[in-house]
Order: structure tokens, then C-alpha cells, then sequence
């Protein structure tokens, strides 16, 4: 009776475990997972929310909807806010669910110092990634760090291989330490690519962002980008969680994937020509718009930019065709010869489309920017000027060309020192002479105007 009454208890044990296991979708390799609710962490007091936030900002930081870098597929991204368990593989260390706060992940590191996890079914290629971490007290050593680990591949424990972005504290005597890291990792073996030196501290949210683009990647912290980083080792791979040395608090996880490579300079630098084909995916952007995709428009794809309808009072759209407005090879130009197909979808009582070039600088309002425009108004004429974000607009030549603005018009503009020539569906309209501004970026700008482009070429004129 007694050997009966025993298997029947381990049986139930099992049963019991198994079910455990299905409900949290929880896989454990070498770690540990804990779904209980914790007043306190041991060591660690519990925080609120509210007394978390990063050194001298006023709002603490926050996700923000998708960044104006990329075209996402909605139903191609994933999004965990850790109110419960997420489908996931704990590979080293223990997670929990809510142990500082509610809706947040907490790691705490083996006795290698270790925390690993990934994602189910987040295999990754381009797009980006987003998560708040929130670092606690060392474990051991002087510098701790935590991040995400993604195009990773596992073959076993300490058998990993992918990239890892990081924010790394340092103690007292070692603040030099304190950054924000890239790591390549291979076949458990590390090497640091690039880091920013930043200071760091414990217990303070971060909003840690990585875009991969094909070998390109860029890191932001709070929104803001604090390094570019190159190298080809790793075109895909899951996405997880990593900590190092420090036990690290995580509450959210964003994965926007981009199943087409985003097209920049850096795809074309052994030509001076490049071009922006909608049909083959989505440029780089920096500026501000009320919306900015790639489309569907009758049989193929167009890219369609709205300075029309906002909210806030602003009817200028405008963007330059790079990650923001810092100089670098490759979308820094002096003389350049740009074209594209444009054409309006809905006018106001007075909207235009167009192009902008040589631009140095750019703000929100309305007209604040620095460089030169061409565009077709709604009403048929092709306008050039100049823009100054001290004075504003200055028109320095109309044509009158009849055209049909909401039907598709190649413009062009090619700029040789202070002469910039005006085309319109290949024909020379003139050329107006000013020195101004001698070199910057080239984009796309409407007023008050939801418009349409194709066959965006841009070629390097500058020996």
C-alpha cells in the first residue's frame, strides 16, 4: 500500500511540474525561472516606478512609437510588457516576473555572473529592438552590464555566437568603465566592436534601442544615437536578454522586424549613384512629418510623405535621406544632381512638393531649416529657393509651367558651386545662381501636402 500511495505522489509531482512548465511557456536549459510575486528582492528594496528615472531629465524616458528610421510589417514584430510570462528560453541565471515593480523581468546572474534568455520564434534580421533596463548592485568584479543580445545562435551553454548592446556601470574607482557597449560574441568567445563612453548609474532607467540595417547598426540610449558600428559576421538570429556581473531589472521588449534590407548610401558606396526604389524596400530618415511609409499605390510602391494634417499646427513636411543631420561620407554632398518622380494626392487651398538639397540643419516648425528646395506647387508653377531657420523663405526663381501637379512629374535639380539648374520631365527650365550654402544632405519636403515619390536618384557630382 505504502509503495502504491509513493508512486501515485510522484506521479502527481510530475504532473504537476509539467503543467507548471506549459502554462509559463518556459524553457529551462541551464537556468531558473520564478513566478512568483516578490515584496522585495533580497538585497534590494522594492521601487516604484516613479522612483526610477534617468539623472537630470525631467520625464523619465519612454518607448515611442516605431522610429522614424524604417517600414515595419505590424504583424511581423513582437511586444512583451511582462505582465506575464513571455514565451521564452532561460539559458543561464534566474528570471522572475515582478520582483521590483509590476510588468517588469528581473535577472539575477549565476556563479559565472552570468543571465541569458531568448526570445521563442524571434528569429531577426533587420529592424529594431527596444527595451527599458534598469541595472541593480554588482555581484562581483568592478563593472557590471546589461542588454540585448540578438542575431544570436546557441549550440549549447557557453557555446553562444550573435551581437550584444549593453549599458555597463562601473564602481567608484572604475567610472572610466561606465558606457554603453557593442559586443560580438563567438562560440561563447567575447570581443568588443564599439562602446560610448557614458555615465551610468545604478538603479535608473535607460530606453536602450539597437537598428540593424544589413552590417550596419546604430545604438541609442534615451532616444538619442550614441554610436554606428559595422560587421558582417551575423546575418540572423534569435533576440534575448544578457546581463553580466549585475542583476538587472527589464520591462519591456520590442522587436520591430523589417523583412526588406532599409536602403542608404552605405548599400551603394562603391558607386557614386544611388538610388531609392520603393518597390525594393524603405530609405533611411531623419526630420519631421506627419508620417513618412512605404506604400502600395495602384500596381507597384511609392513612398509617401503628409505634412497635411497635424495636430499640432504643423503643415511643413520634411526629411533628409539619412539617420539624422550629423556630416559623414556618403550623404554629405557639395555638388549633387538629384531627380524624382513627384506628384501631389490631395492639395490644400496651397500646397506644394518637391526636393530639398545642401541642407545643414533642421528644426520642428514650420520653415526651419537650412538649404536649398525645388518643388511643384498645386497650381502648376515650379518654384526655387532658399530656406534659413533666422529668416525664413526666400523664393529666388518661378517658372511658369502649367503643369497637373497630382499627376507624376520628374523634377530635378542639379547644383554645381552656386549654379543650380532646374529640370522638369527632362526638360531645362533655367538656372539660378546663389551662394548661400555650399554643401549637406538631400531630401524630401511638402507643405500642407500628402504626396507621393518614385525613382528617387541621387548622384555624387564631386571629384
Amino acid at each position: 500500500m505504502k509503495r502504491i500511495l509513493s508512486v501515485l505522489l510522484i506521479m502527481g509531482l510530475l504532473l504537476s511540474m509539467s503543467s507548471i512548465a506549459f502554462a509559463l511557456d518556459v524553457k529551462l536549459i541551464g537556468g531558473s525561472a520564478n513566478n512568483k510575486t516578490h515584496a522585495q528582492v533580497i538585497g534590494y528594496e522594492k521601487y516604484e516606478q516613479t522612483n526610477v528615472s534617468s539623472p537630470g531629465e525631467s520625464v523619465q524616458p519612454t518607448n515611442s512609437t516605431p522610429p522614424q528610421n524604417t517600414t515595419y510589417q505590424p504583424n511581423n514584430n513582437i511586444s512583451y510588457d511582462f505582465s506575464s510570462w513571455p514565451a521564452i528560453d532561460i539559458m543561464q541565471g534566474e528570471f522572475s516576473l515582478n520582483r521590483a515593480y509590476t510588468h517588469s523581468m528581473y535577472a539575477v546572474p549565476n556563479e559565472k555572473g552570468r543571465t541569458f534568455a531568448t526570445f521563442r520564434n524571434s528569429t531577426f534580421t533587420n529592424g529594431e529592438i527596444e527595451t527599458k533596463v534598469t541595472l541593480y548592485d554588482l555581484k562581483s568584479g568592478v563593472t557590471g552590464n546589461a542588454g540585448i543580445y540578438f542575431r544570436n545562435t546557441v549550440l549549447g551553454i557557453d557555446k553562444d555566437s550573435g551581437y550584444y548592446v549593453g549599458v555597463q556601470y562601473a564602481d567608484s574607482q572604475n567610472r572610466h568603465n561606465a558606457k554603453v557597449g557593442f559586443w560580438i560574441c563567438n562560440n561563447g568567445k567575447w570581443k568588443s566592436l564599439a562602446y560610448a563612453p557614458m555615465n551610468i548609474q545604478k538603479r535608473t532607467v535607460y530606453n536602450l534601442k539597437v537598428v540593424a540595417n544589413g552590417s550596419q547598426f546604430y545604438v541609442y540610449l534615451n532616444n538619442k544615437k550614441v554610436m554606428t558600428v559595422k560587421d558582417a559576421t551575423y546575418k540572423s538570429g534569435e533576440v534575448g536578454f544578457r546581463t553580466f556581473r549585475i542583476p538587472a531589472i527589464f520591462q519591456n521588449i520590442e522587436i520591430r522586424r523589417n523583412t526588406n534590407i532599409i536602403q542608404t548610401p552605405q548599400n551603394t558606396q562603391k558607386s557614386k549613384v544611388v538610388k531609392y526604389d520603393a518597390d525594393k524596400g524603405m530609405f533611411s530618415y531623419y526630420g519631421y512629418f506627419d508620417k513618412v511609409e512605404r506604400k502600395k499605390y495602384i500596381n507597384s510602391y511609392v513612398y509617401h510623405l503628409d505634412g497635411a494634417n497635424s495636430k499640432i499646427g504643423r503643415k511643413e513636411g520634411k526629411l533628409v535621406l539619412d539617420y539624422d543631420m550629423q556630416k559623414r561620407l556618403g550623404t554629405w554632398y557639395t555638388d549633387v544632381d538629384m531627380e524624382a518622380n513627384v506628384f501631389l494626392d490631395k492639395k490644400d487651398w496651397y500646397s506644394d512638393v518637391g526636393i530639398i538639397l545642401r541642407v545643414t540643419n533642421m528644426g520642428p516648425q514650420n520653415n526651419s531649416y537650412n538649404g536649398y528646395y525645388a518643388g511643384v506647387r498645386d497650381d502648376g508653377d515650379v518654384v526655387f529657393g532658399r530656406h534659413s531657420m533666422q529668416n525664413g523663405w526666400k523664393e529666388l526663381k518661378r517658372f511658369d509651367t502649367n503643369l497637373n501637379a497630382q499627376a507624376p512629374n520628374k523634377l530635378r535639380v542639379k547644383a554645381v558651386g552656386p549654379y543650380f539648374t532646374v529640370y522638369m520631365n527632362d526638360r531645362k527650365l533655367g538656372t539660378i545662381t546663389d551662394y548661400t550654402y555650399k554643401a549637406g544632405k538631400v531630401g524630401l519636403r511638402t507643405w500642407d501636402g500628402y504626396v507621393y515619390y518614385y525613382d528617387i536618384v541621387v548622384k555624387d557630382l564631386t571629384s
